[in-house]
């Protein structure tokens, strides 16, 4: 069984993983959304976590239940970045904490972190 998502306009279809097979639950892919003006601390938070690699998109628009509106214009100014990263279970949980941090410091900025399972890499 499988499941279609669309994130940033680009459709992302995965299985259901399962945590009974351990190659498949040692990857996941953490989606990190957050306002630009956050971009120097998330950049910070990322080499301390030791994160080797990630993709990173700027210039995200979007609207968020946190961070509002960002659709870089003059009425609803700003935009948002987007990081993905694929790691371990170890690491995802690090990323969460401090994404948690964060939040907690940068609320009204707005970051989330989503997480999904990671089936393969090519």
């Amino acid at each position: 069984m499988g499941r279609n998502h669309e994130i940033c306009g680009i459709q992302i279809f995965y299985k259901f993983i399962n945590h009974n097979n351990k190659d498949s639950e040692a990857m996941k892919i953490v989606m990190i959304s957050y306002n630009e003006a956050a971009d120097e601390e998330m950049s910070e938070a990322l080499e301390k976590l030791g994160v080797a690699g990630y993709t990173k998109w700027i210039n995200v628009l979007g609207r968020g239940r946190s961070g509002g509106e960002h659709f870089g214009s003059h009425v609803w100014p700003g935009k948002n970045c987007v990081i993905f990263l694929a790691v371990d279970e170890g690491k995802k949980q690090e990323i969460i904490q401090e994404v948690t941090a964060l939040r907690k410091t940068l609320g009204h900025e707005g970051i989330k972190a989503f997480v999904m399972p990671l089936e393969e890499i090519t």
